[in-house]
């Protein structure tokens, strides 16, 4: 009778992560989010079961991030992956990222979302599979959101390289609360006009005469520090490295587990994560995304603009991820997104404020 209750208590019990008892899991913030960062939480692997009993329903959801169509949802997506960074676009046309063209996904949440976050190596060498779908903008500043295809094929090695739709192809790293990652990813492109299809999602009618803003390969960095379990800190930049004029970004983010709840078993089976993201932009960046160039303006009926670097967006989310066993978890990111400075008075911005969201199922070999 005794033990019946005292397996119940374990099963209800839950912890929040800044509590002195909270045991901090290694990291390998991911990236994350959090469809992520929104864009964080771990997943264990399948055939460590044994690992996973011992673990702490406290434990910090690794967390992969998308920089942008949505960072945070990106973030969201890159917790939900192994343990190391994803990258997630940060809109067909906003920051940037890696992830399958319809994860620009994230759309909004950061992830992107893209943003890159590291995240600690895998115990071992882990494929994961997804896919779902996210709220997202057609650009960074449009007033209609629309529903995009999100997309998951993250491989995570051991030794710490990985190869990811969302965060690249890279390599990331621990050492004590400080956890790194470095990759090769890709931007996607904005389109003047409205795009649907195998082509991808995103661009408006609305920008007609603004021309393409093209792709670019990114170098992406990023650095994280773990000052109490279940709260992460992290810093990460989206350097273009063809294309420059599309200009750099960096995103300064941080997440706290809230709630988590563990099975009998020890293994996690509910986490919730809020985080906050500022993203900043060097003056190439900013004009590229916000600005109007004399030309752009005598094809449009845009006045010409011409914004300084800065601060030019800052994100809030919340992510759920609900574990079924092992393998399988799903993943519901909401959250909210407003341009600041001088993006946020750029003629092409039609809504400054705009929420984002994402539902994503993985599954984990």
């Amino acid at each position: 009778m005794l033990r019946a209750a005292s397996s119940r208590l374990r099963t209800q019990t839950t912890c929040m992560p800044w509590s002195r008892k909270a045991i901090r899991t290694p990291l390998p913030r991911s990236i994350s989010s959090s469809i992520s960062s929104i864009f964080m939480v771990s997943i264990k692997p399948p055939q460590a079961e044994e690992r996973v009993k011992k673990r702490s329903s406290c434990n910090l959801n690794k967390r992969l991030i998308f920089p942008s169509w949505q960072g945070q949802i990106l973030s969201a997506v890159n917790r939900a992956t192994p343990d190391s960074v994803l990258h997630l676009t940060e809109n067909s046309m906003h920051a940037s990222t890696t992830l399958l063209t319809s994860l620009a996904l994230a759309c909004g949440l950061s992830l992107n979302p893209l943003a890159a976050a590291a995240a600690e190596p895998a115990a071992e060498n882990v494929f994961t599979i997804g896919g779902g779908v996210a709220a997202v903008s057609s650009y960074s500043g449009a007033d209609k959101l629309s529903a995009s295809p999100l997309i998951i094929l993250d491989y995570a090695m051991a030794n710490g390289l990985f190869f990811s739709t969302s965060r690249g192809i890279g390599y990331g790293g621990e050492a004590g609360p400080f956890s790194y990652s470095a990759a090769l990813g890709y931007r996607g492109n904005r389109e003047d006009h409205k795009r649907n299809g195998a082509n991808g999602w995103g661009g408006s009618d609305y920008l007609k005469g603004m021309g393409e803003v093209k792709g670019n390969a990114s170098a992406l960095l990023s650095v994280g520090y773990s000052p109490l379990p279940g709260l992460s800190l992290s810093v990460s930049s989206d350097i273009p490295l063809s294309n420059r004029e599309n200009g750099a970004n960096v995103h300064f983010e941080a997440t706290g587990q809230v709630y988590g709840r563990s099975d009998a078993k020890g293994m996690q089976k509910d986490s919730v994560t809020i985080g906050g993201q500022l993203a900043w932009g060097e003056r190439k960046y900013v004009q590229t995304m916000y600005g109007v160039t004399a030309t752009q303006a005598a094809n449009t009926s845009f006045k010409q603009y011409t914004p300084k670097a800065g601060f030019y967006e800052a994100q809030a989310t919340v992510n759920w991820e609900h574990r079924f066993d092992a393998r399988w978890g799903i993943n519901t990111l909401i959250g909210v997104e407003s341009r600041l400075g001088d993006a946020a008075k750029s003629p092409i911005v039609q809504r400054k404020t705009s929420p984002i969201g994402a539902v994503y199922v993985t599954y984990r070999y």
